[in-house]
């Protein structure tokens, strides 16, 4: 029956749309979201954080090299795909951003309170 209907597609989407057009933006641009969103940018964070802190207190070479490979690889493509793109800073950049800058703060009061 109804052979030749095949149904809609399995997802709704431009064939040229990039996966983080996809995938990621929406945690950004969909206000119903955030707080999926709020709460991958804290635990990031605190992924971030340990790193930092052994860099700091030990001068752990190996961490270092887990901050420059996290710094260098994955978010300056991210940010750099956004700019080619729109030719300006959009709110995936502003997201690793605030995510490097939560990390740092929260490296410090661990530090300070010897929570690490």
């Amino acid at each position: 029956m109804n052979e030749g209907h095949r149904g809609p597609p399995p997802f709704d989407r431009e064939p040229d749309q990039h996966w983080l057009e996809r995938f990621v933006l929406p945690y950004i641009t969909d206000s119903a979201l955030w707080p999926v969103l709020f709460a991958i940018l804290g635990h990031v964070g605190v992924l971030l954080a340990m790193p930092m802190i052994n860099v700091y207190r030990d001068g752990d070479l190996f961490s270092l090299a887990a901050l420059i490979l996290l710094a260098g690889g994955p978010c300056v493509a991210l940010m750099r795909w956004e700019w080619d793109r729109d030719r300006k800073p959009g709110p995936l950049t502003w997201m690793v951003l605030l995510t490097w800058v939560l990390s740092v703060v929260l490296a410090v009061v661990a530090y300070k309170f010897g929570l690490y």
